[in-house]
């Protein structure tokens, strides 16, 4: 029987020892990468609508045709798939082939930190946004836009934290606490940081 294909499986990386499993490298978070600049994106997308001179110049016209600024709705979609998909398949396979859980941990601690001020822009701009009659969908989607940045970036954790379970270096009550803060707003980045200092005391204290 044909053997099936992994395309992020390292043939030399076949069970891989505790001191050599494999890492968050260059040929791997190519994976989950798009979804660092998600948020980024969302904001850029909506300088690009508000204050580009080509807009503000045609802006009334743009309000009897609104089609144009629509388009970029779908746009925005397919790039969220992109980001979702790649960053599902990255939990499937680190954890299907046992990948170093600090090395996980650490990259999506420094994605949460990474994307602060972006939640934070996005926060303001969403609350002003909502306001207004008009501008209700668009805090609508900046909240949906939230929700799916942290969602991605918590998928990440929650696969080290599935490797850290296996390996047994991690209690389940302690798991189940760290997985929760993947669920909220603001204790995500928190929870992400404690999980990462939690295994990196474990491998200080192994060597």
């Amino acid at each position: 029987m044909q053997a099936s294909f992994d395309p992020m499986h390292d043939p030399e990386n076949q069970s891989p020892s505790k001191e050599n499993k494999p890492k968050v490298d260059k040929k791997r978070i190519w994976l989950i990468l798009p979804s660092l600049f998600l948020p980024y994106l969302l904001l850029l997308t909506v300088s690009i609508i508000f204050f580009s001179p080509f807009l503000l110049e045609h802006f009334t016209e743009l309000l009897q045709n609104p089609s144009a600024i629509l388009l970029v709705i779908p746009l925005f979609v397919i790039y969220c798939l992109l980001c979702t998909i790649p960053c599902g398949l990255f939990a499937i396979f680190s954890v299907k082939n046992n990948w170093d859980e600090l090395s996980i941990a650490k990259t999506s601690m420094i994605f949460k930190l990474v994307q602060i001020p972006a939640y934070i822009v996005i926060f303001v701009v969403g609350v002003l946004l909502f306001l207004g009659i008009w501008t209700i969908p668009v805090s609508i989607i900046f909240f949906i836009v939230d929700v799916l940045s942290v969602a991605l970036t918590s998928i990440i954790t929650i696969s080290s934290i599935a490797i850290a379970m296996r390996n047994n270096k991690i209690q389940s009550d302690k798991a189940i606490a760290f997985i929760a803060s993947q669920l909220f707003f603001c204790v995500d980045v928190l929870g992400a940081i404690l999980y990462y200092r939690h295994l990196k005391g474990l491998n200080f204290s192994e060597k």
